[in-house]
């Protein structure tokens, strides 16, 4: 699978959800230090919990 560049649409998407504390938050707390790894480890895979409402506020923003 090819990686894509975002456009200025996702961009400006992504900014607000990293304008939003609750976000940052959310995302922080599904992200793990593994002891001995250099990379940190994404727990939430498959889990969406709660709903994103910035980020789907700004993709469906016409």
């Amino acid at each position: 699978m090819s990686a894509q560049r975002l456009d200025s649409a996702g961009l400006a998407a992504v900014g607000l959800a990293l304008a939003d504390p609750d976000v940052v938050a959310r995302y922080a707390a599904t992200v793990a230090a593994v002891p001995r790894s250099e990379c940190r480890w994404w727990t939430g895979a498959g889990v969406r919990a709660r709903p994103r409402p910035v980020l789907d506020r700004a993709l469906n923003d016409d």
